[in-house]
């Protein structure tokens, strides 16, 4: 499994600044994390981020719509 996927490089390319990948490049160098996700903030990113926060058990579902705490 590669670190980061094209989709996601896309997203890091898609800022045209280099300096932020160079950054980004050294912390996954330094961290060695297994998976690397850009969100951005579109509604598919930020629903990764809330069903993802409540898998790991870190916010949990309202009756409301969309709404976690």
């Amino acid at each position: 499994m590669e670190i980061i996927d094209q989709k996601n490089l896309d997203k890091l390319k898609a800022l045209n600044n280099e300096k932020v990948i160079k950054i980004v490049e050294e912390f996954i160098d330094l961290c060695k994390p297994s998976k690397v996700t850009v969100i951005t903030d579109s509604v598919e990113d930020i629903e990764y981020c809330r069903q993802k926060s409540i898998e790991l058990g870190e916010e949990a579902k309202l009756e409301i719509e969309g709404h976690t705490v």
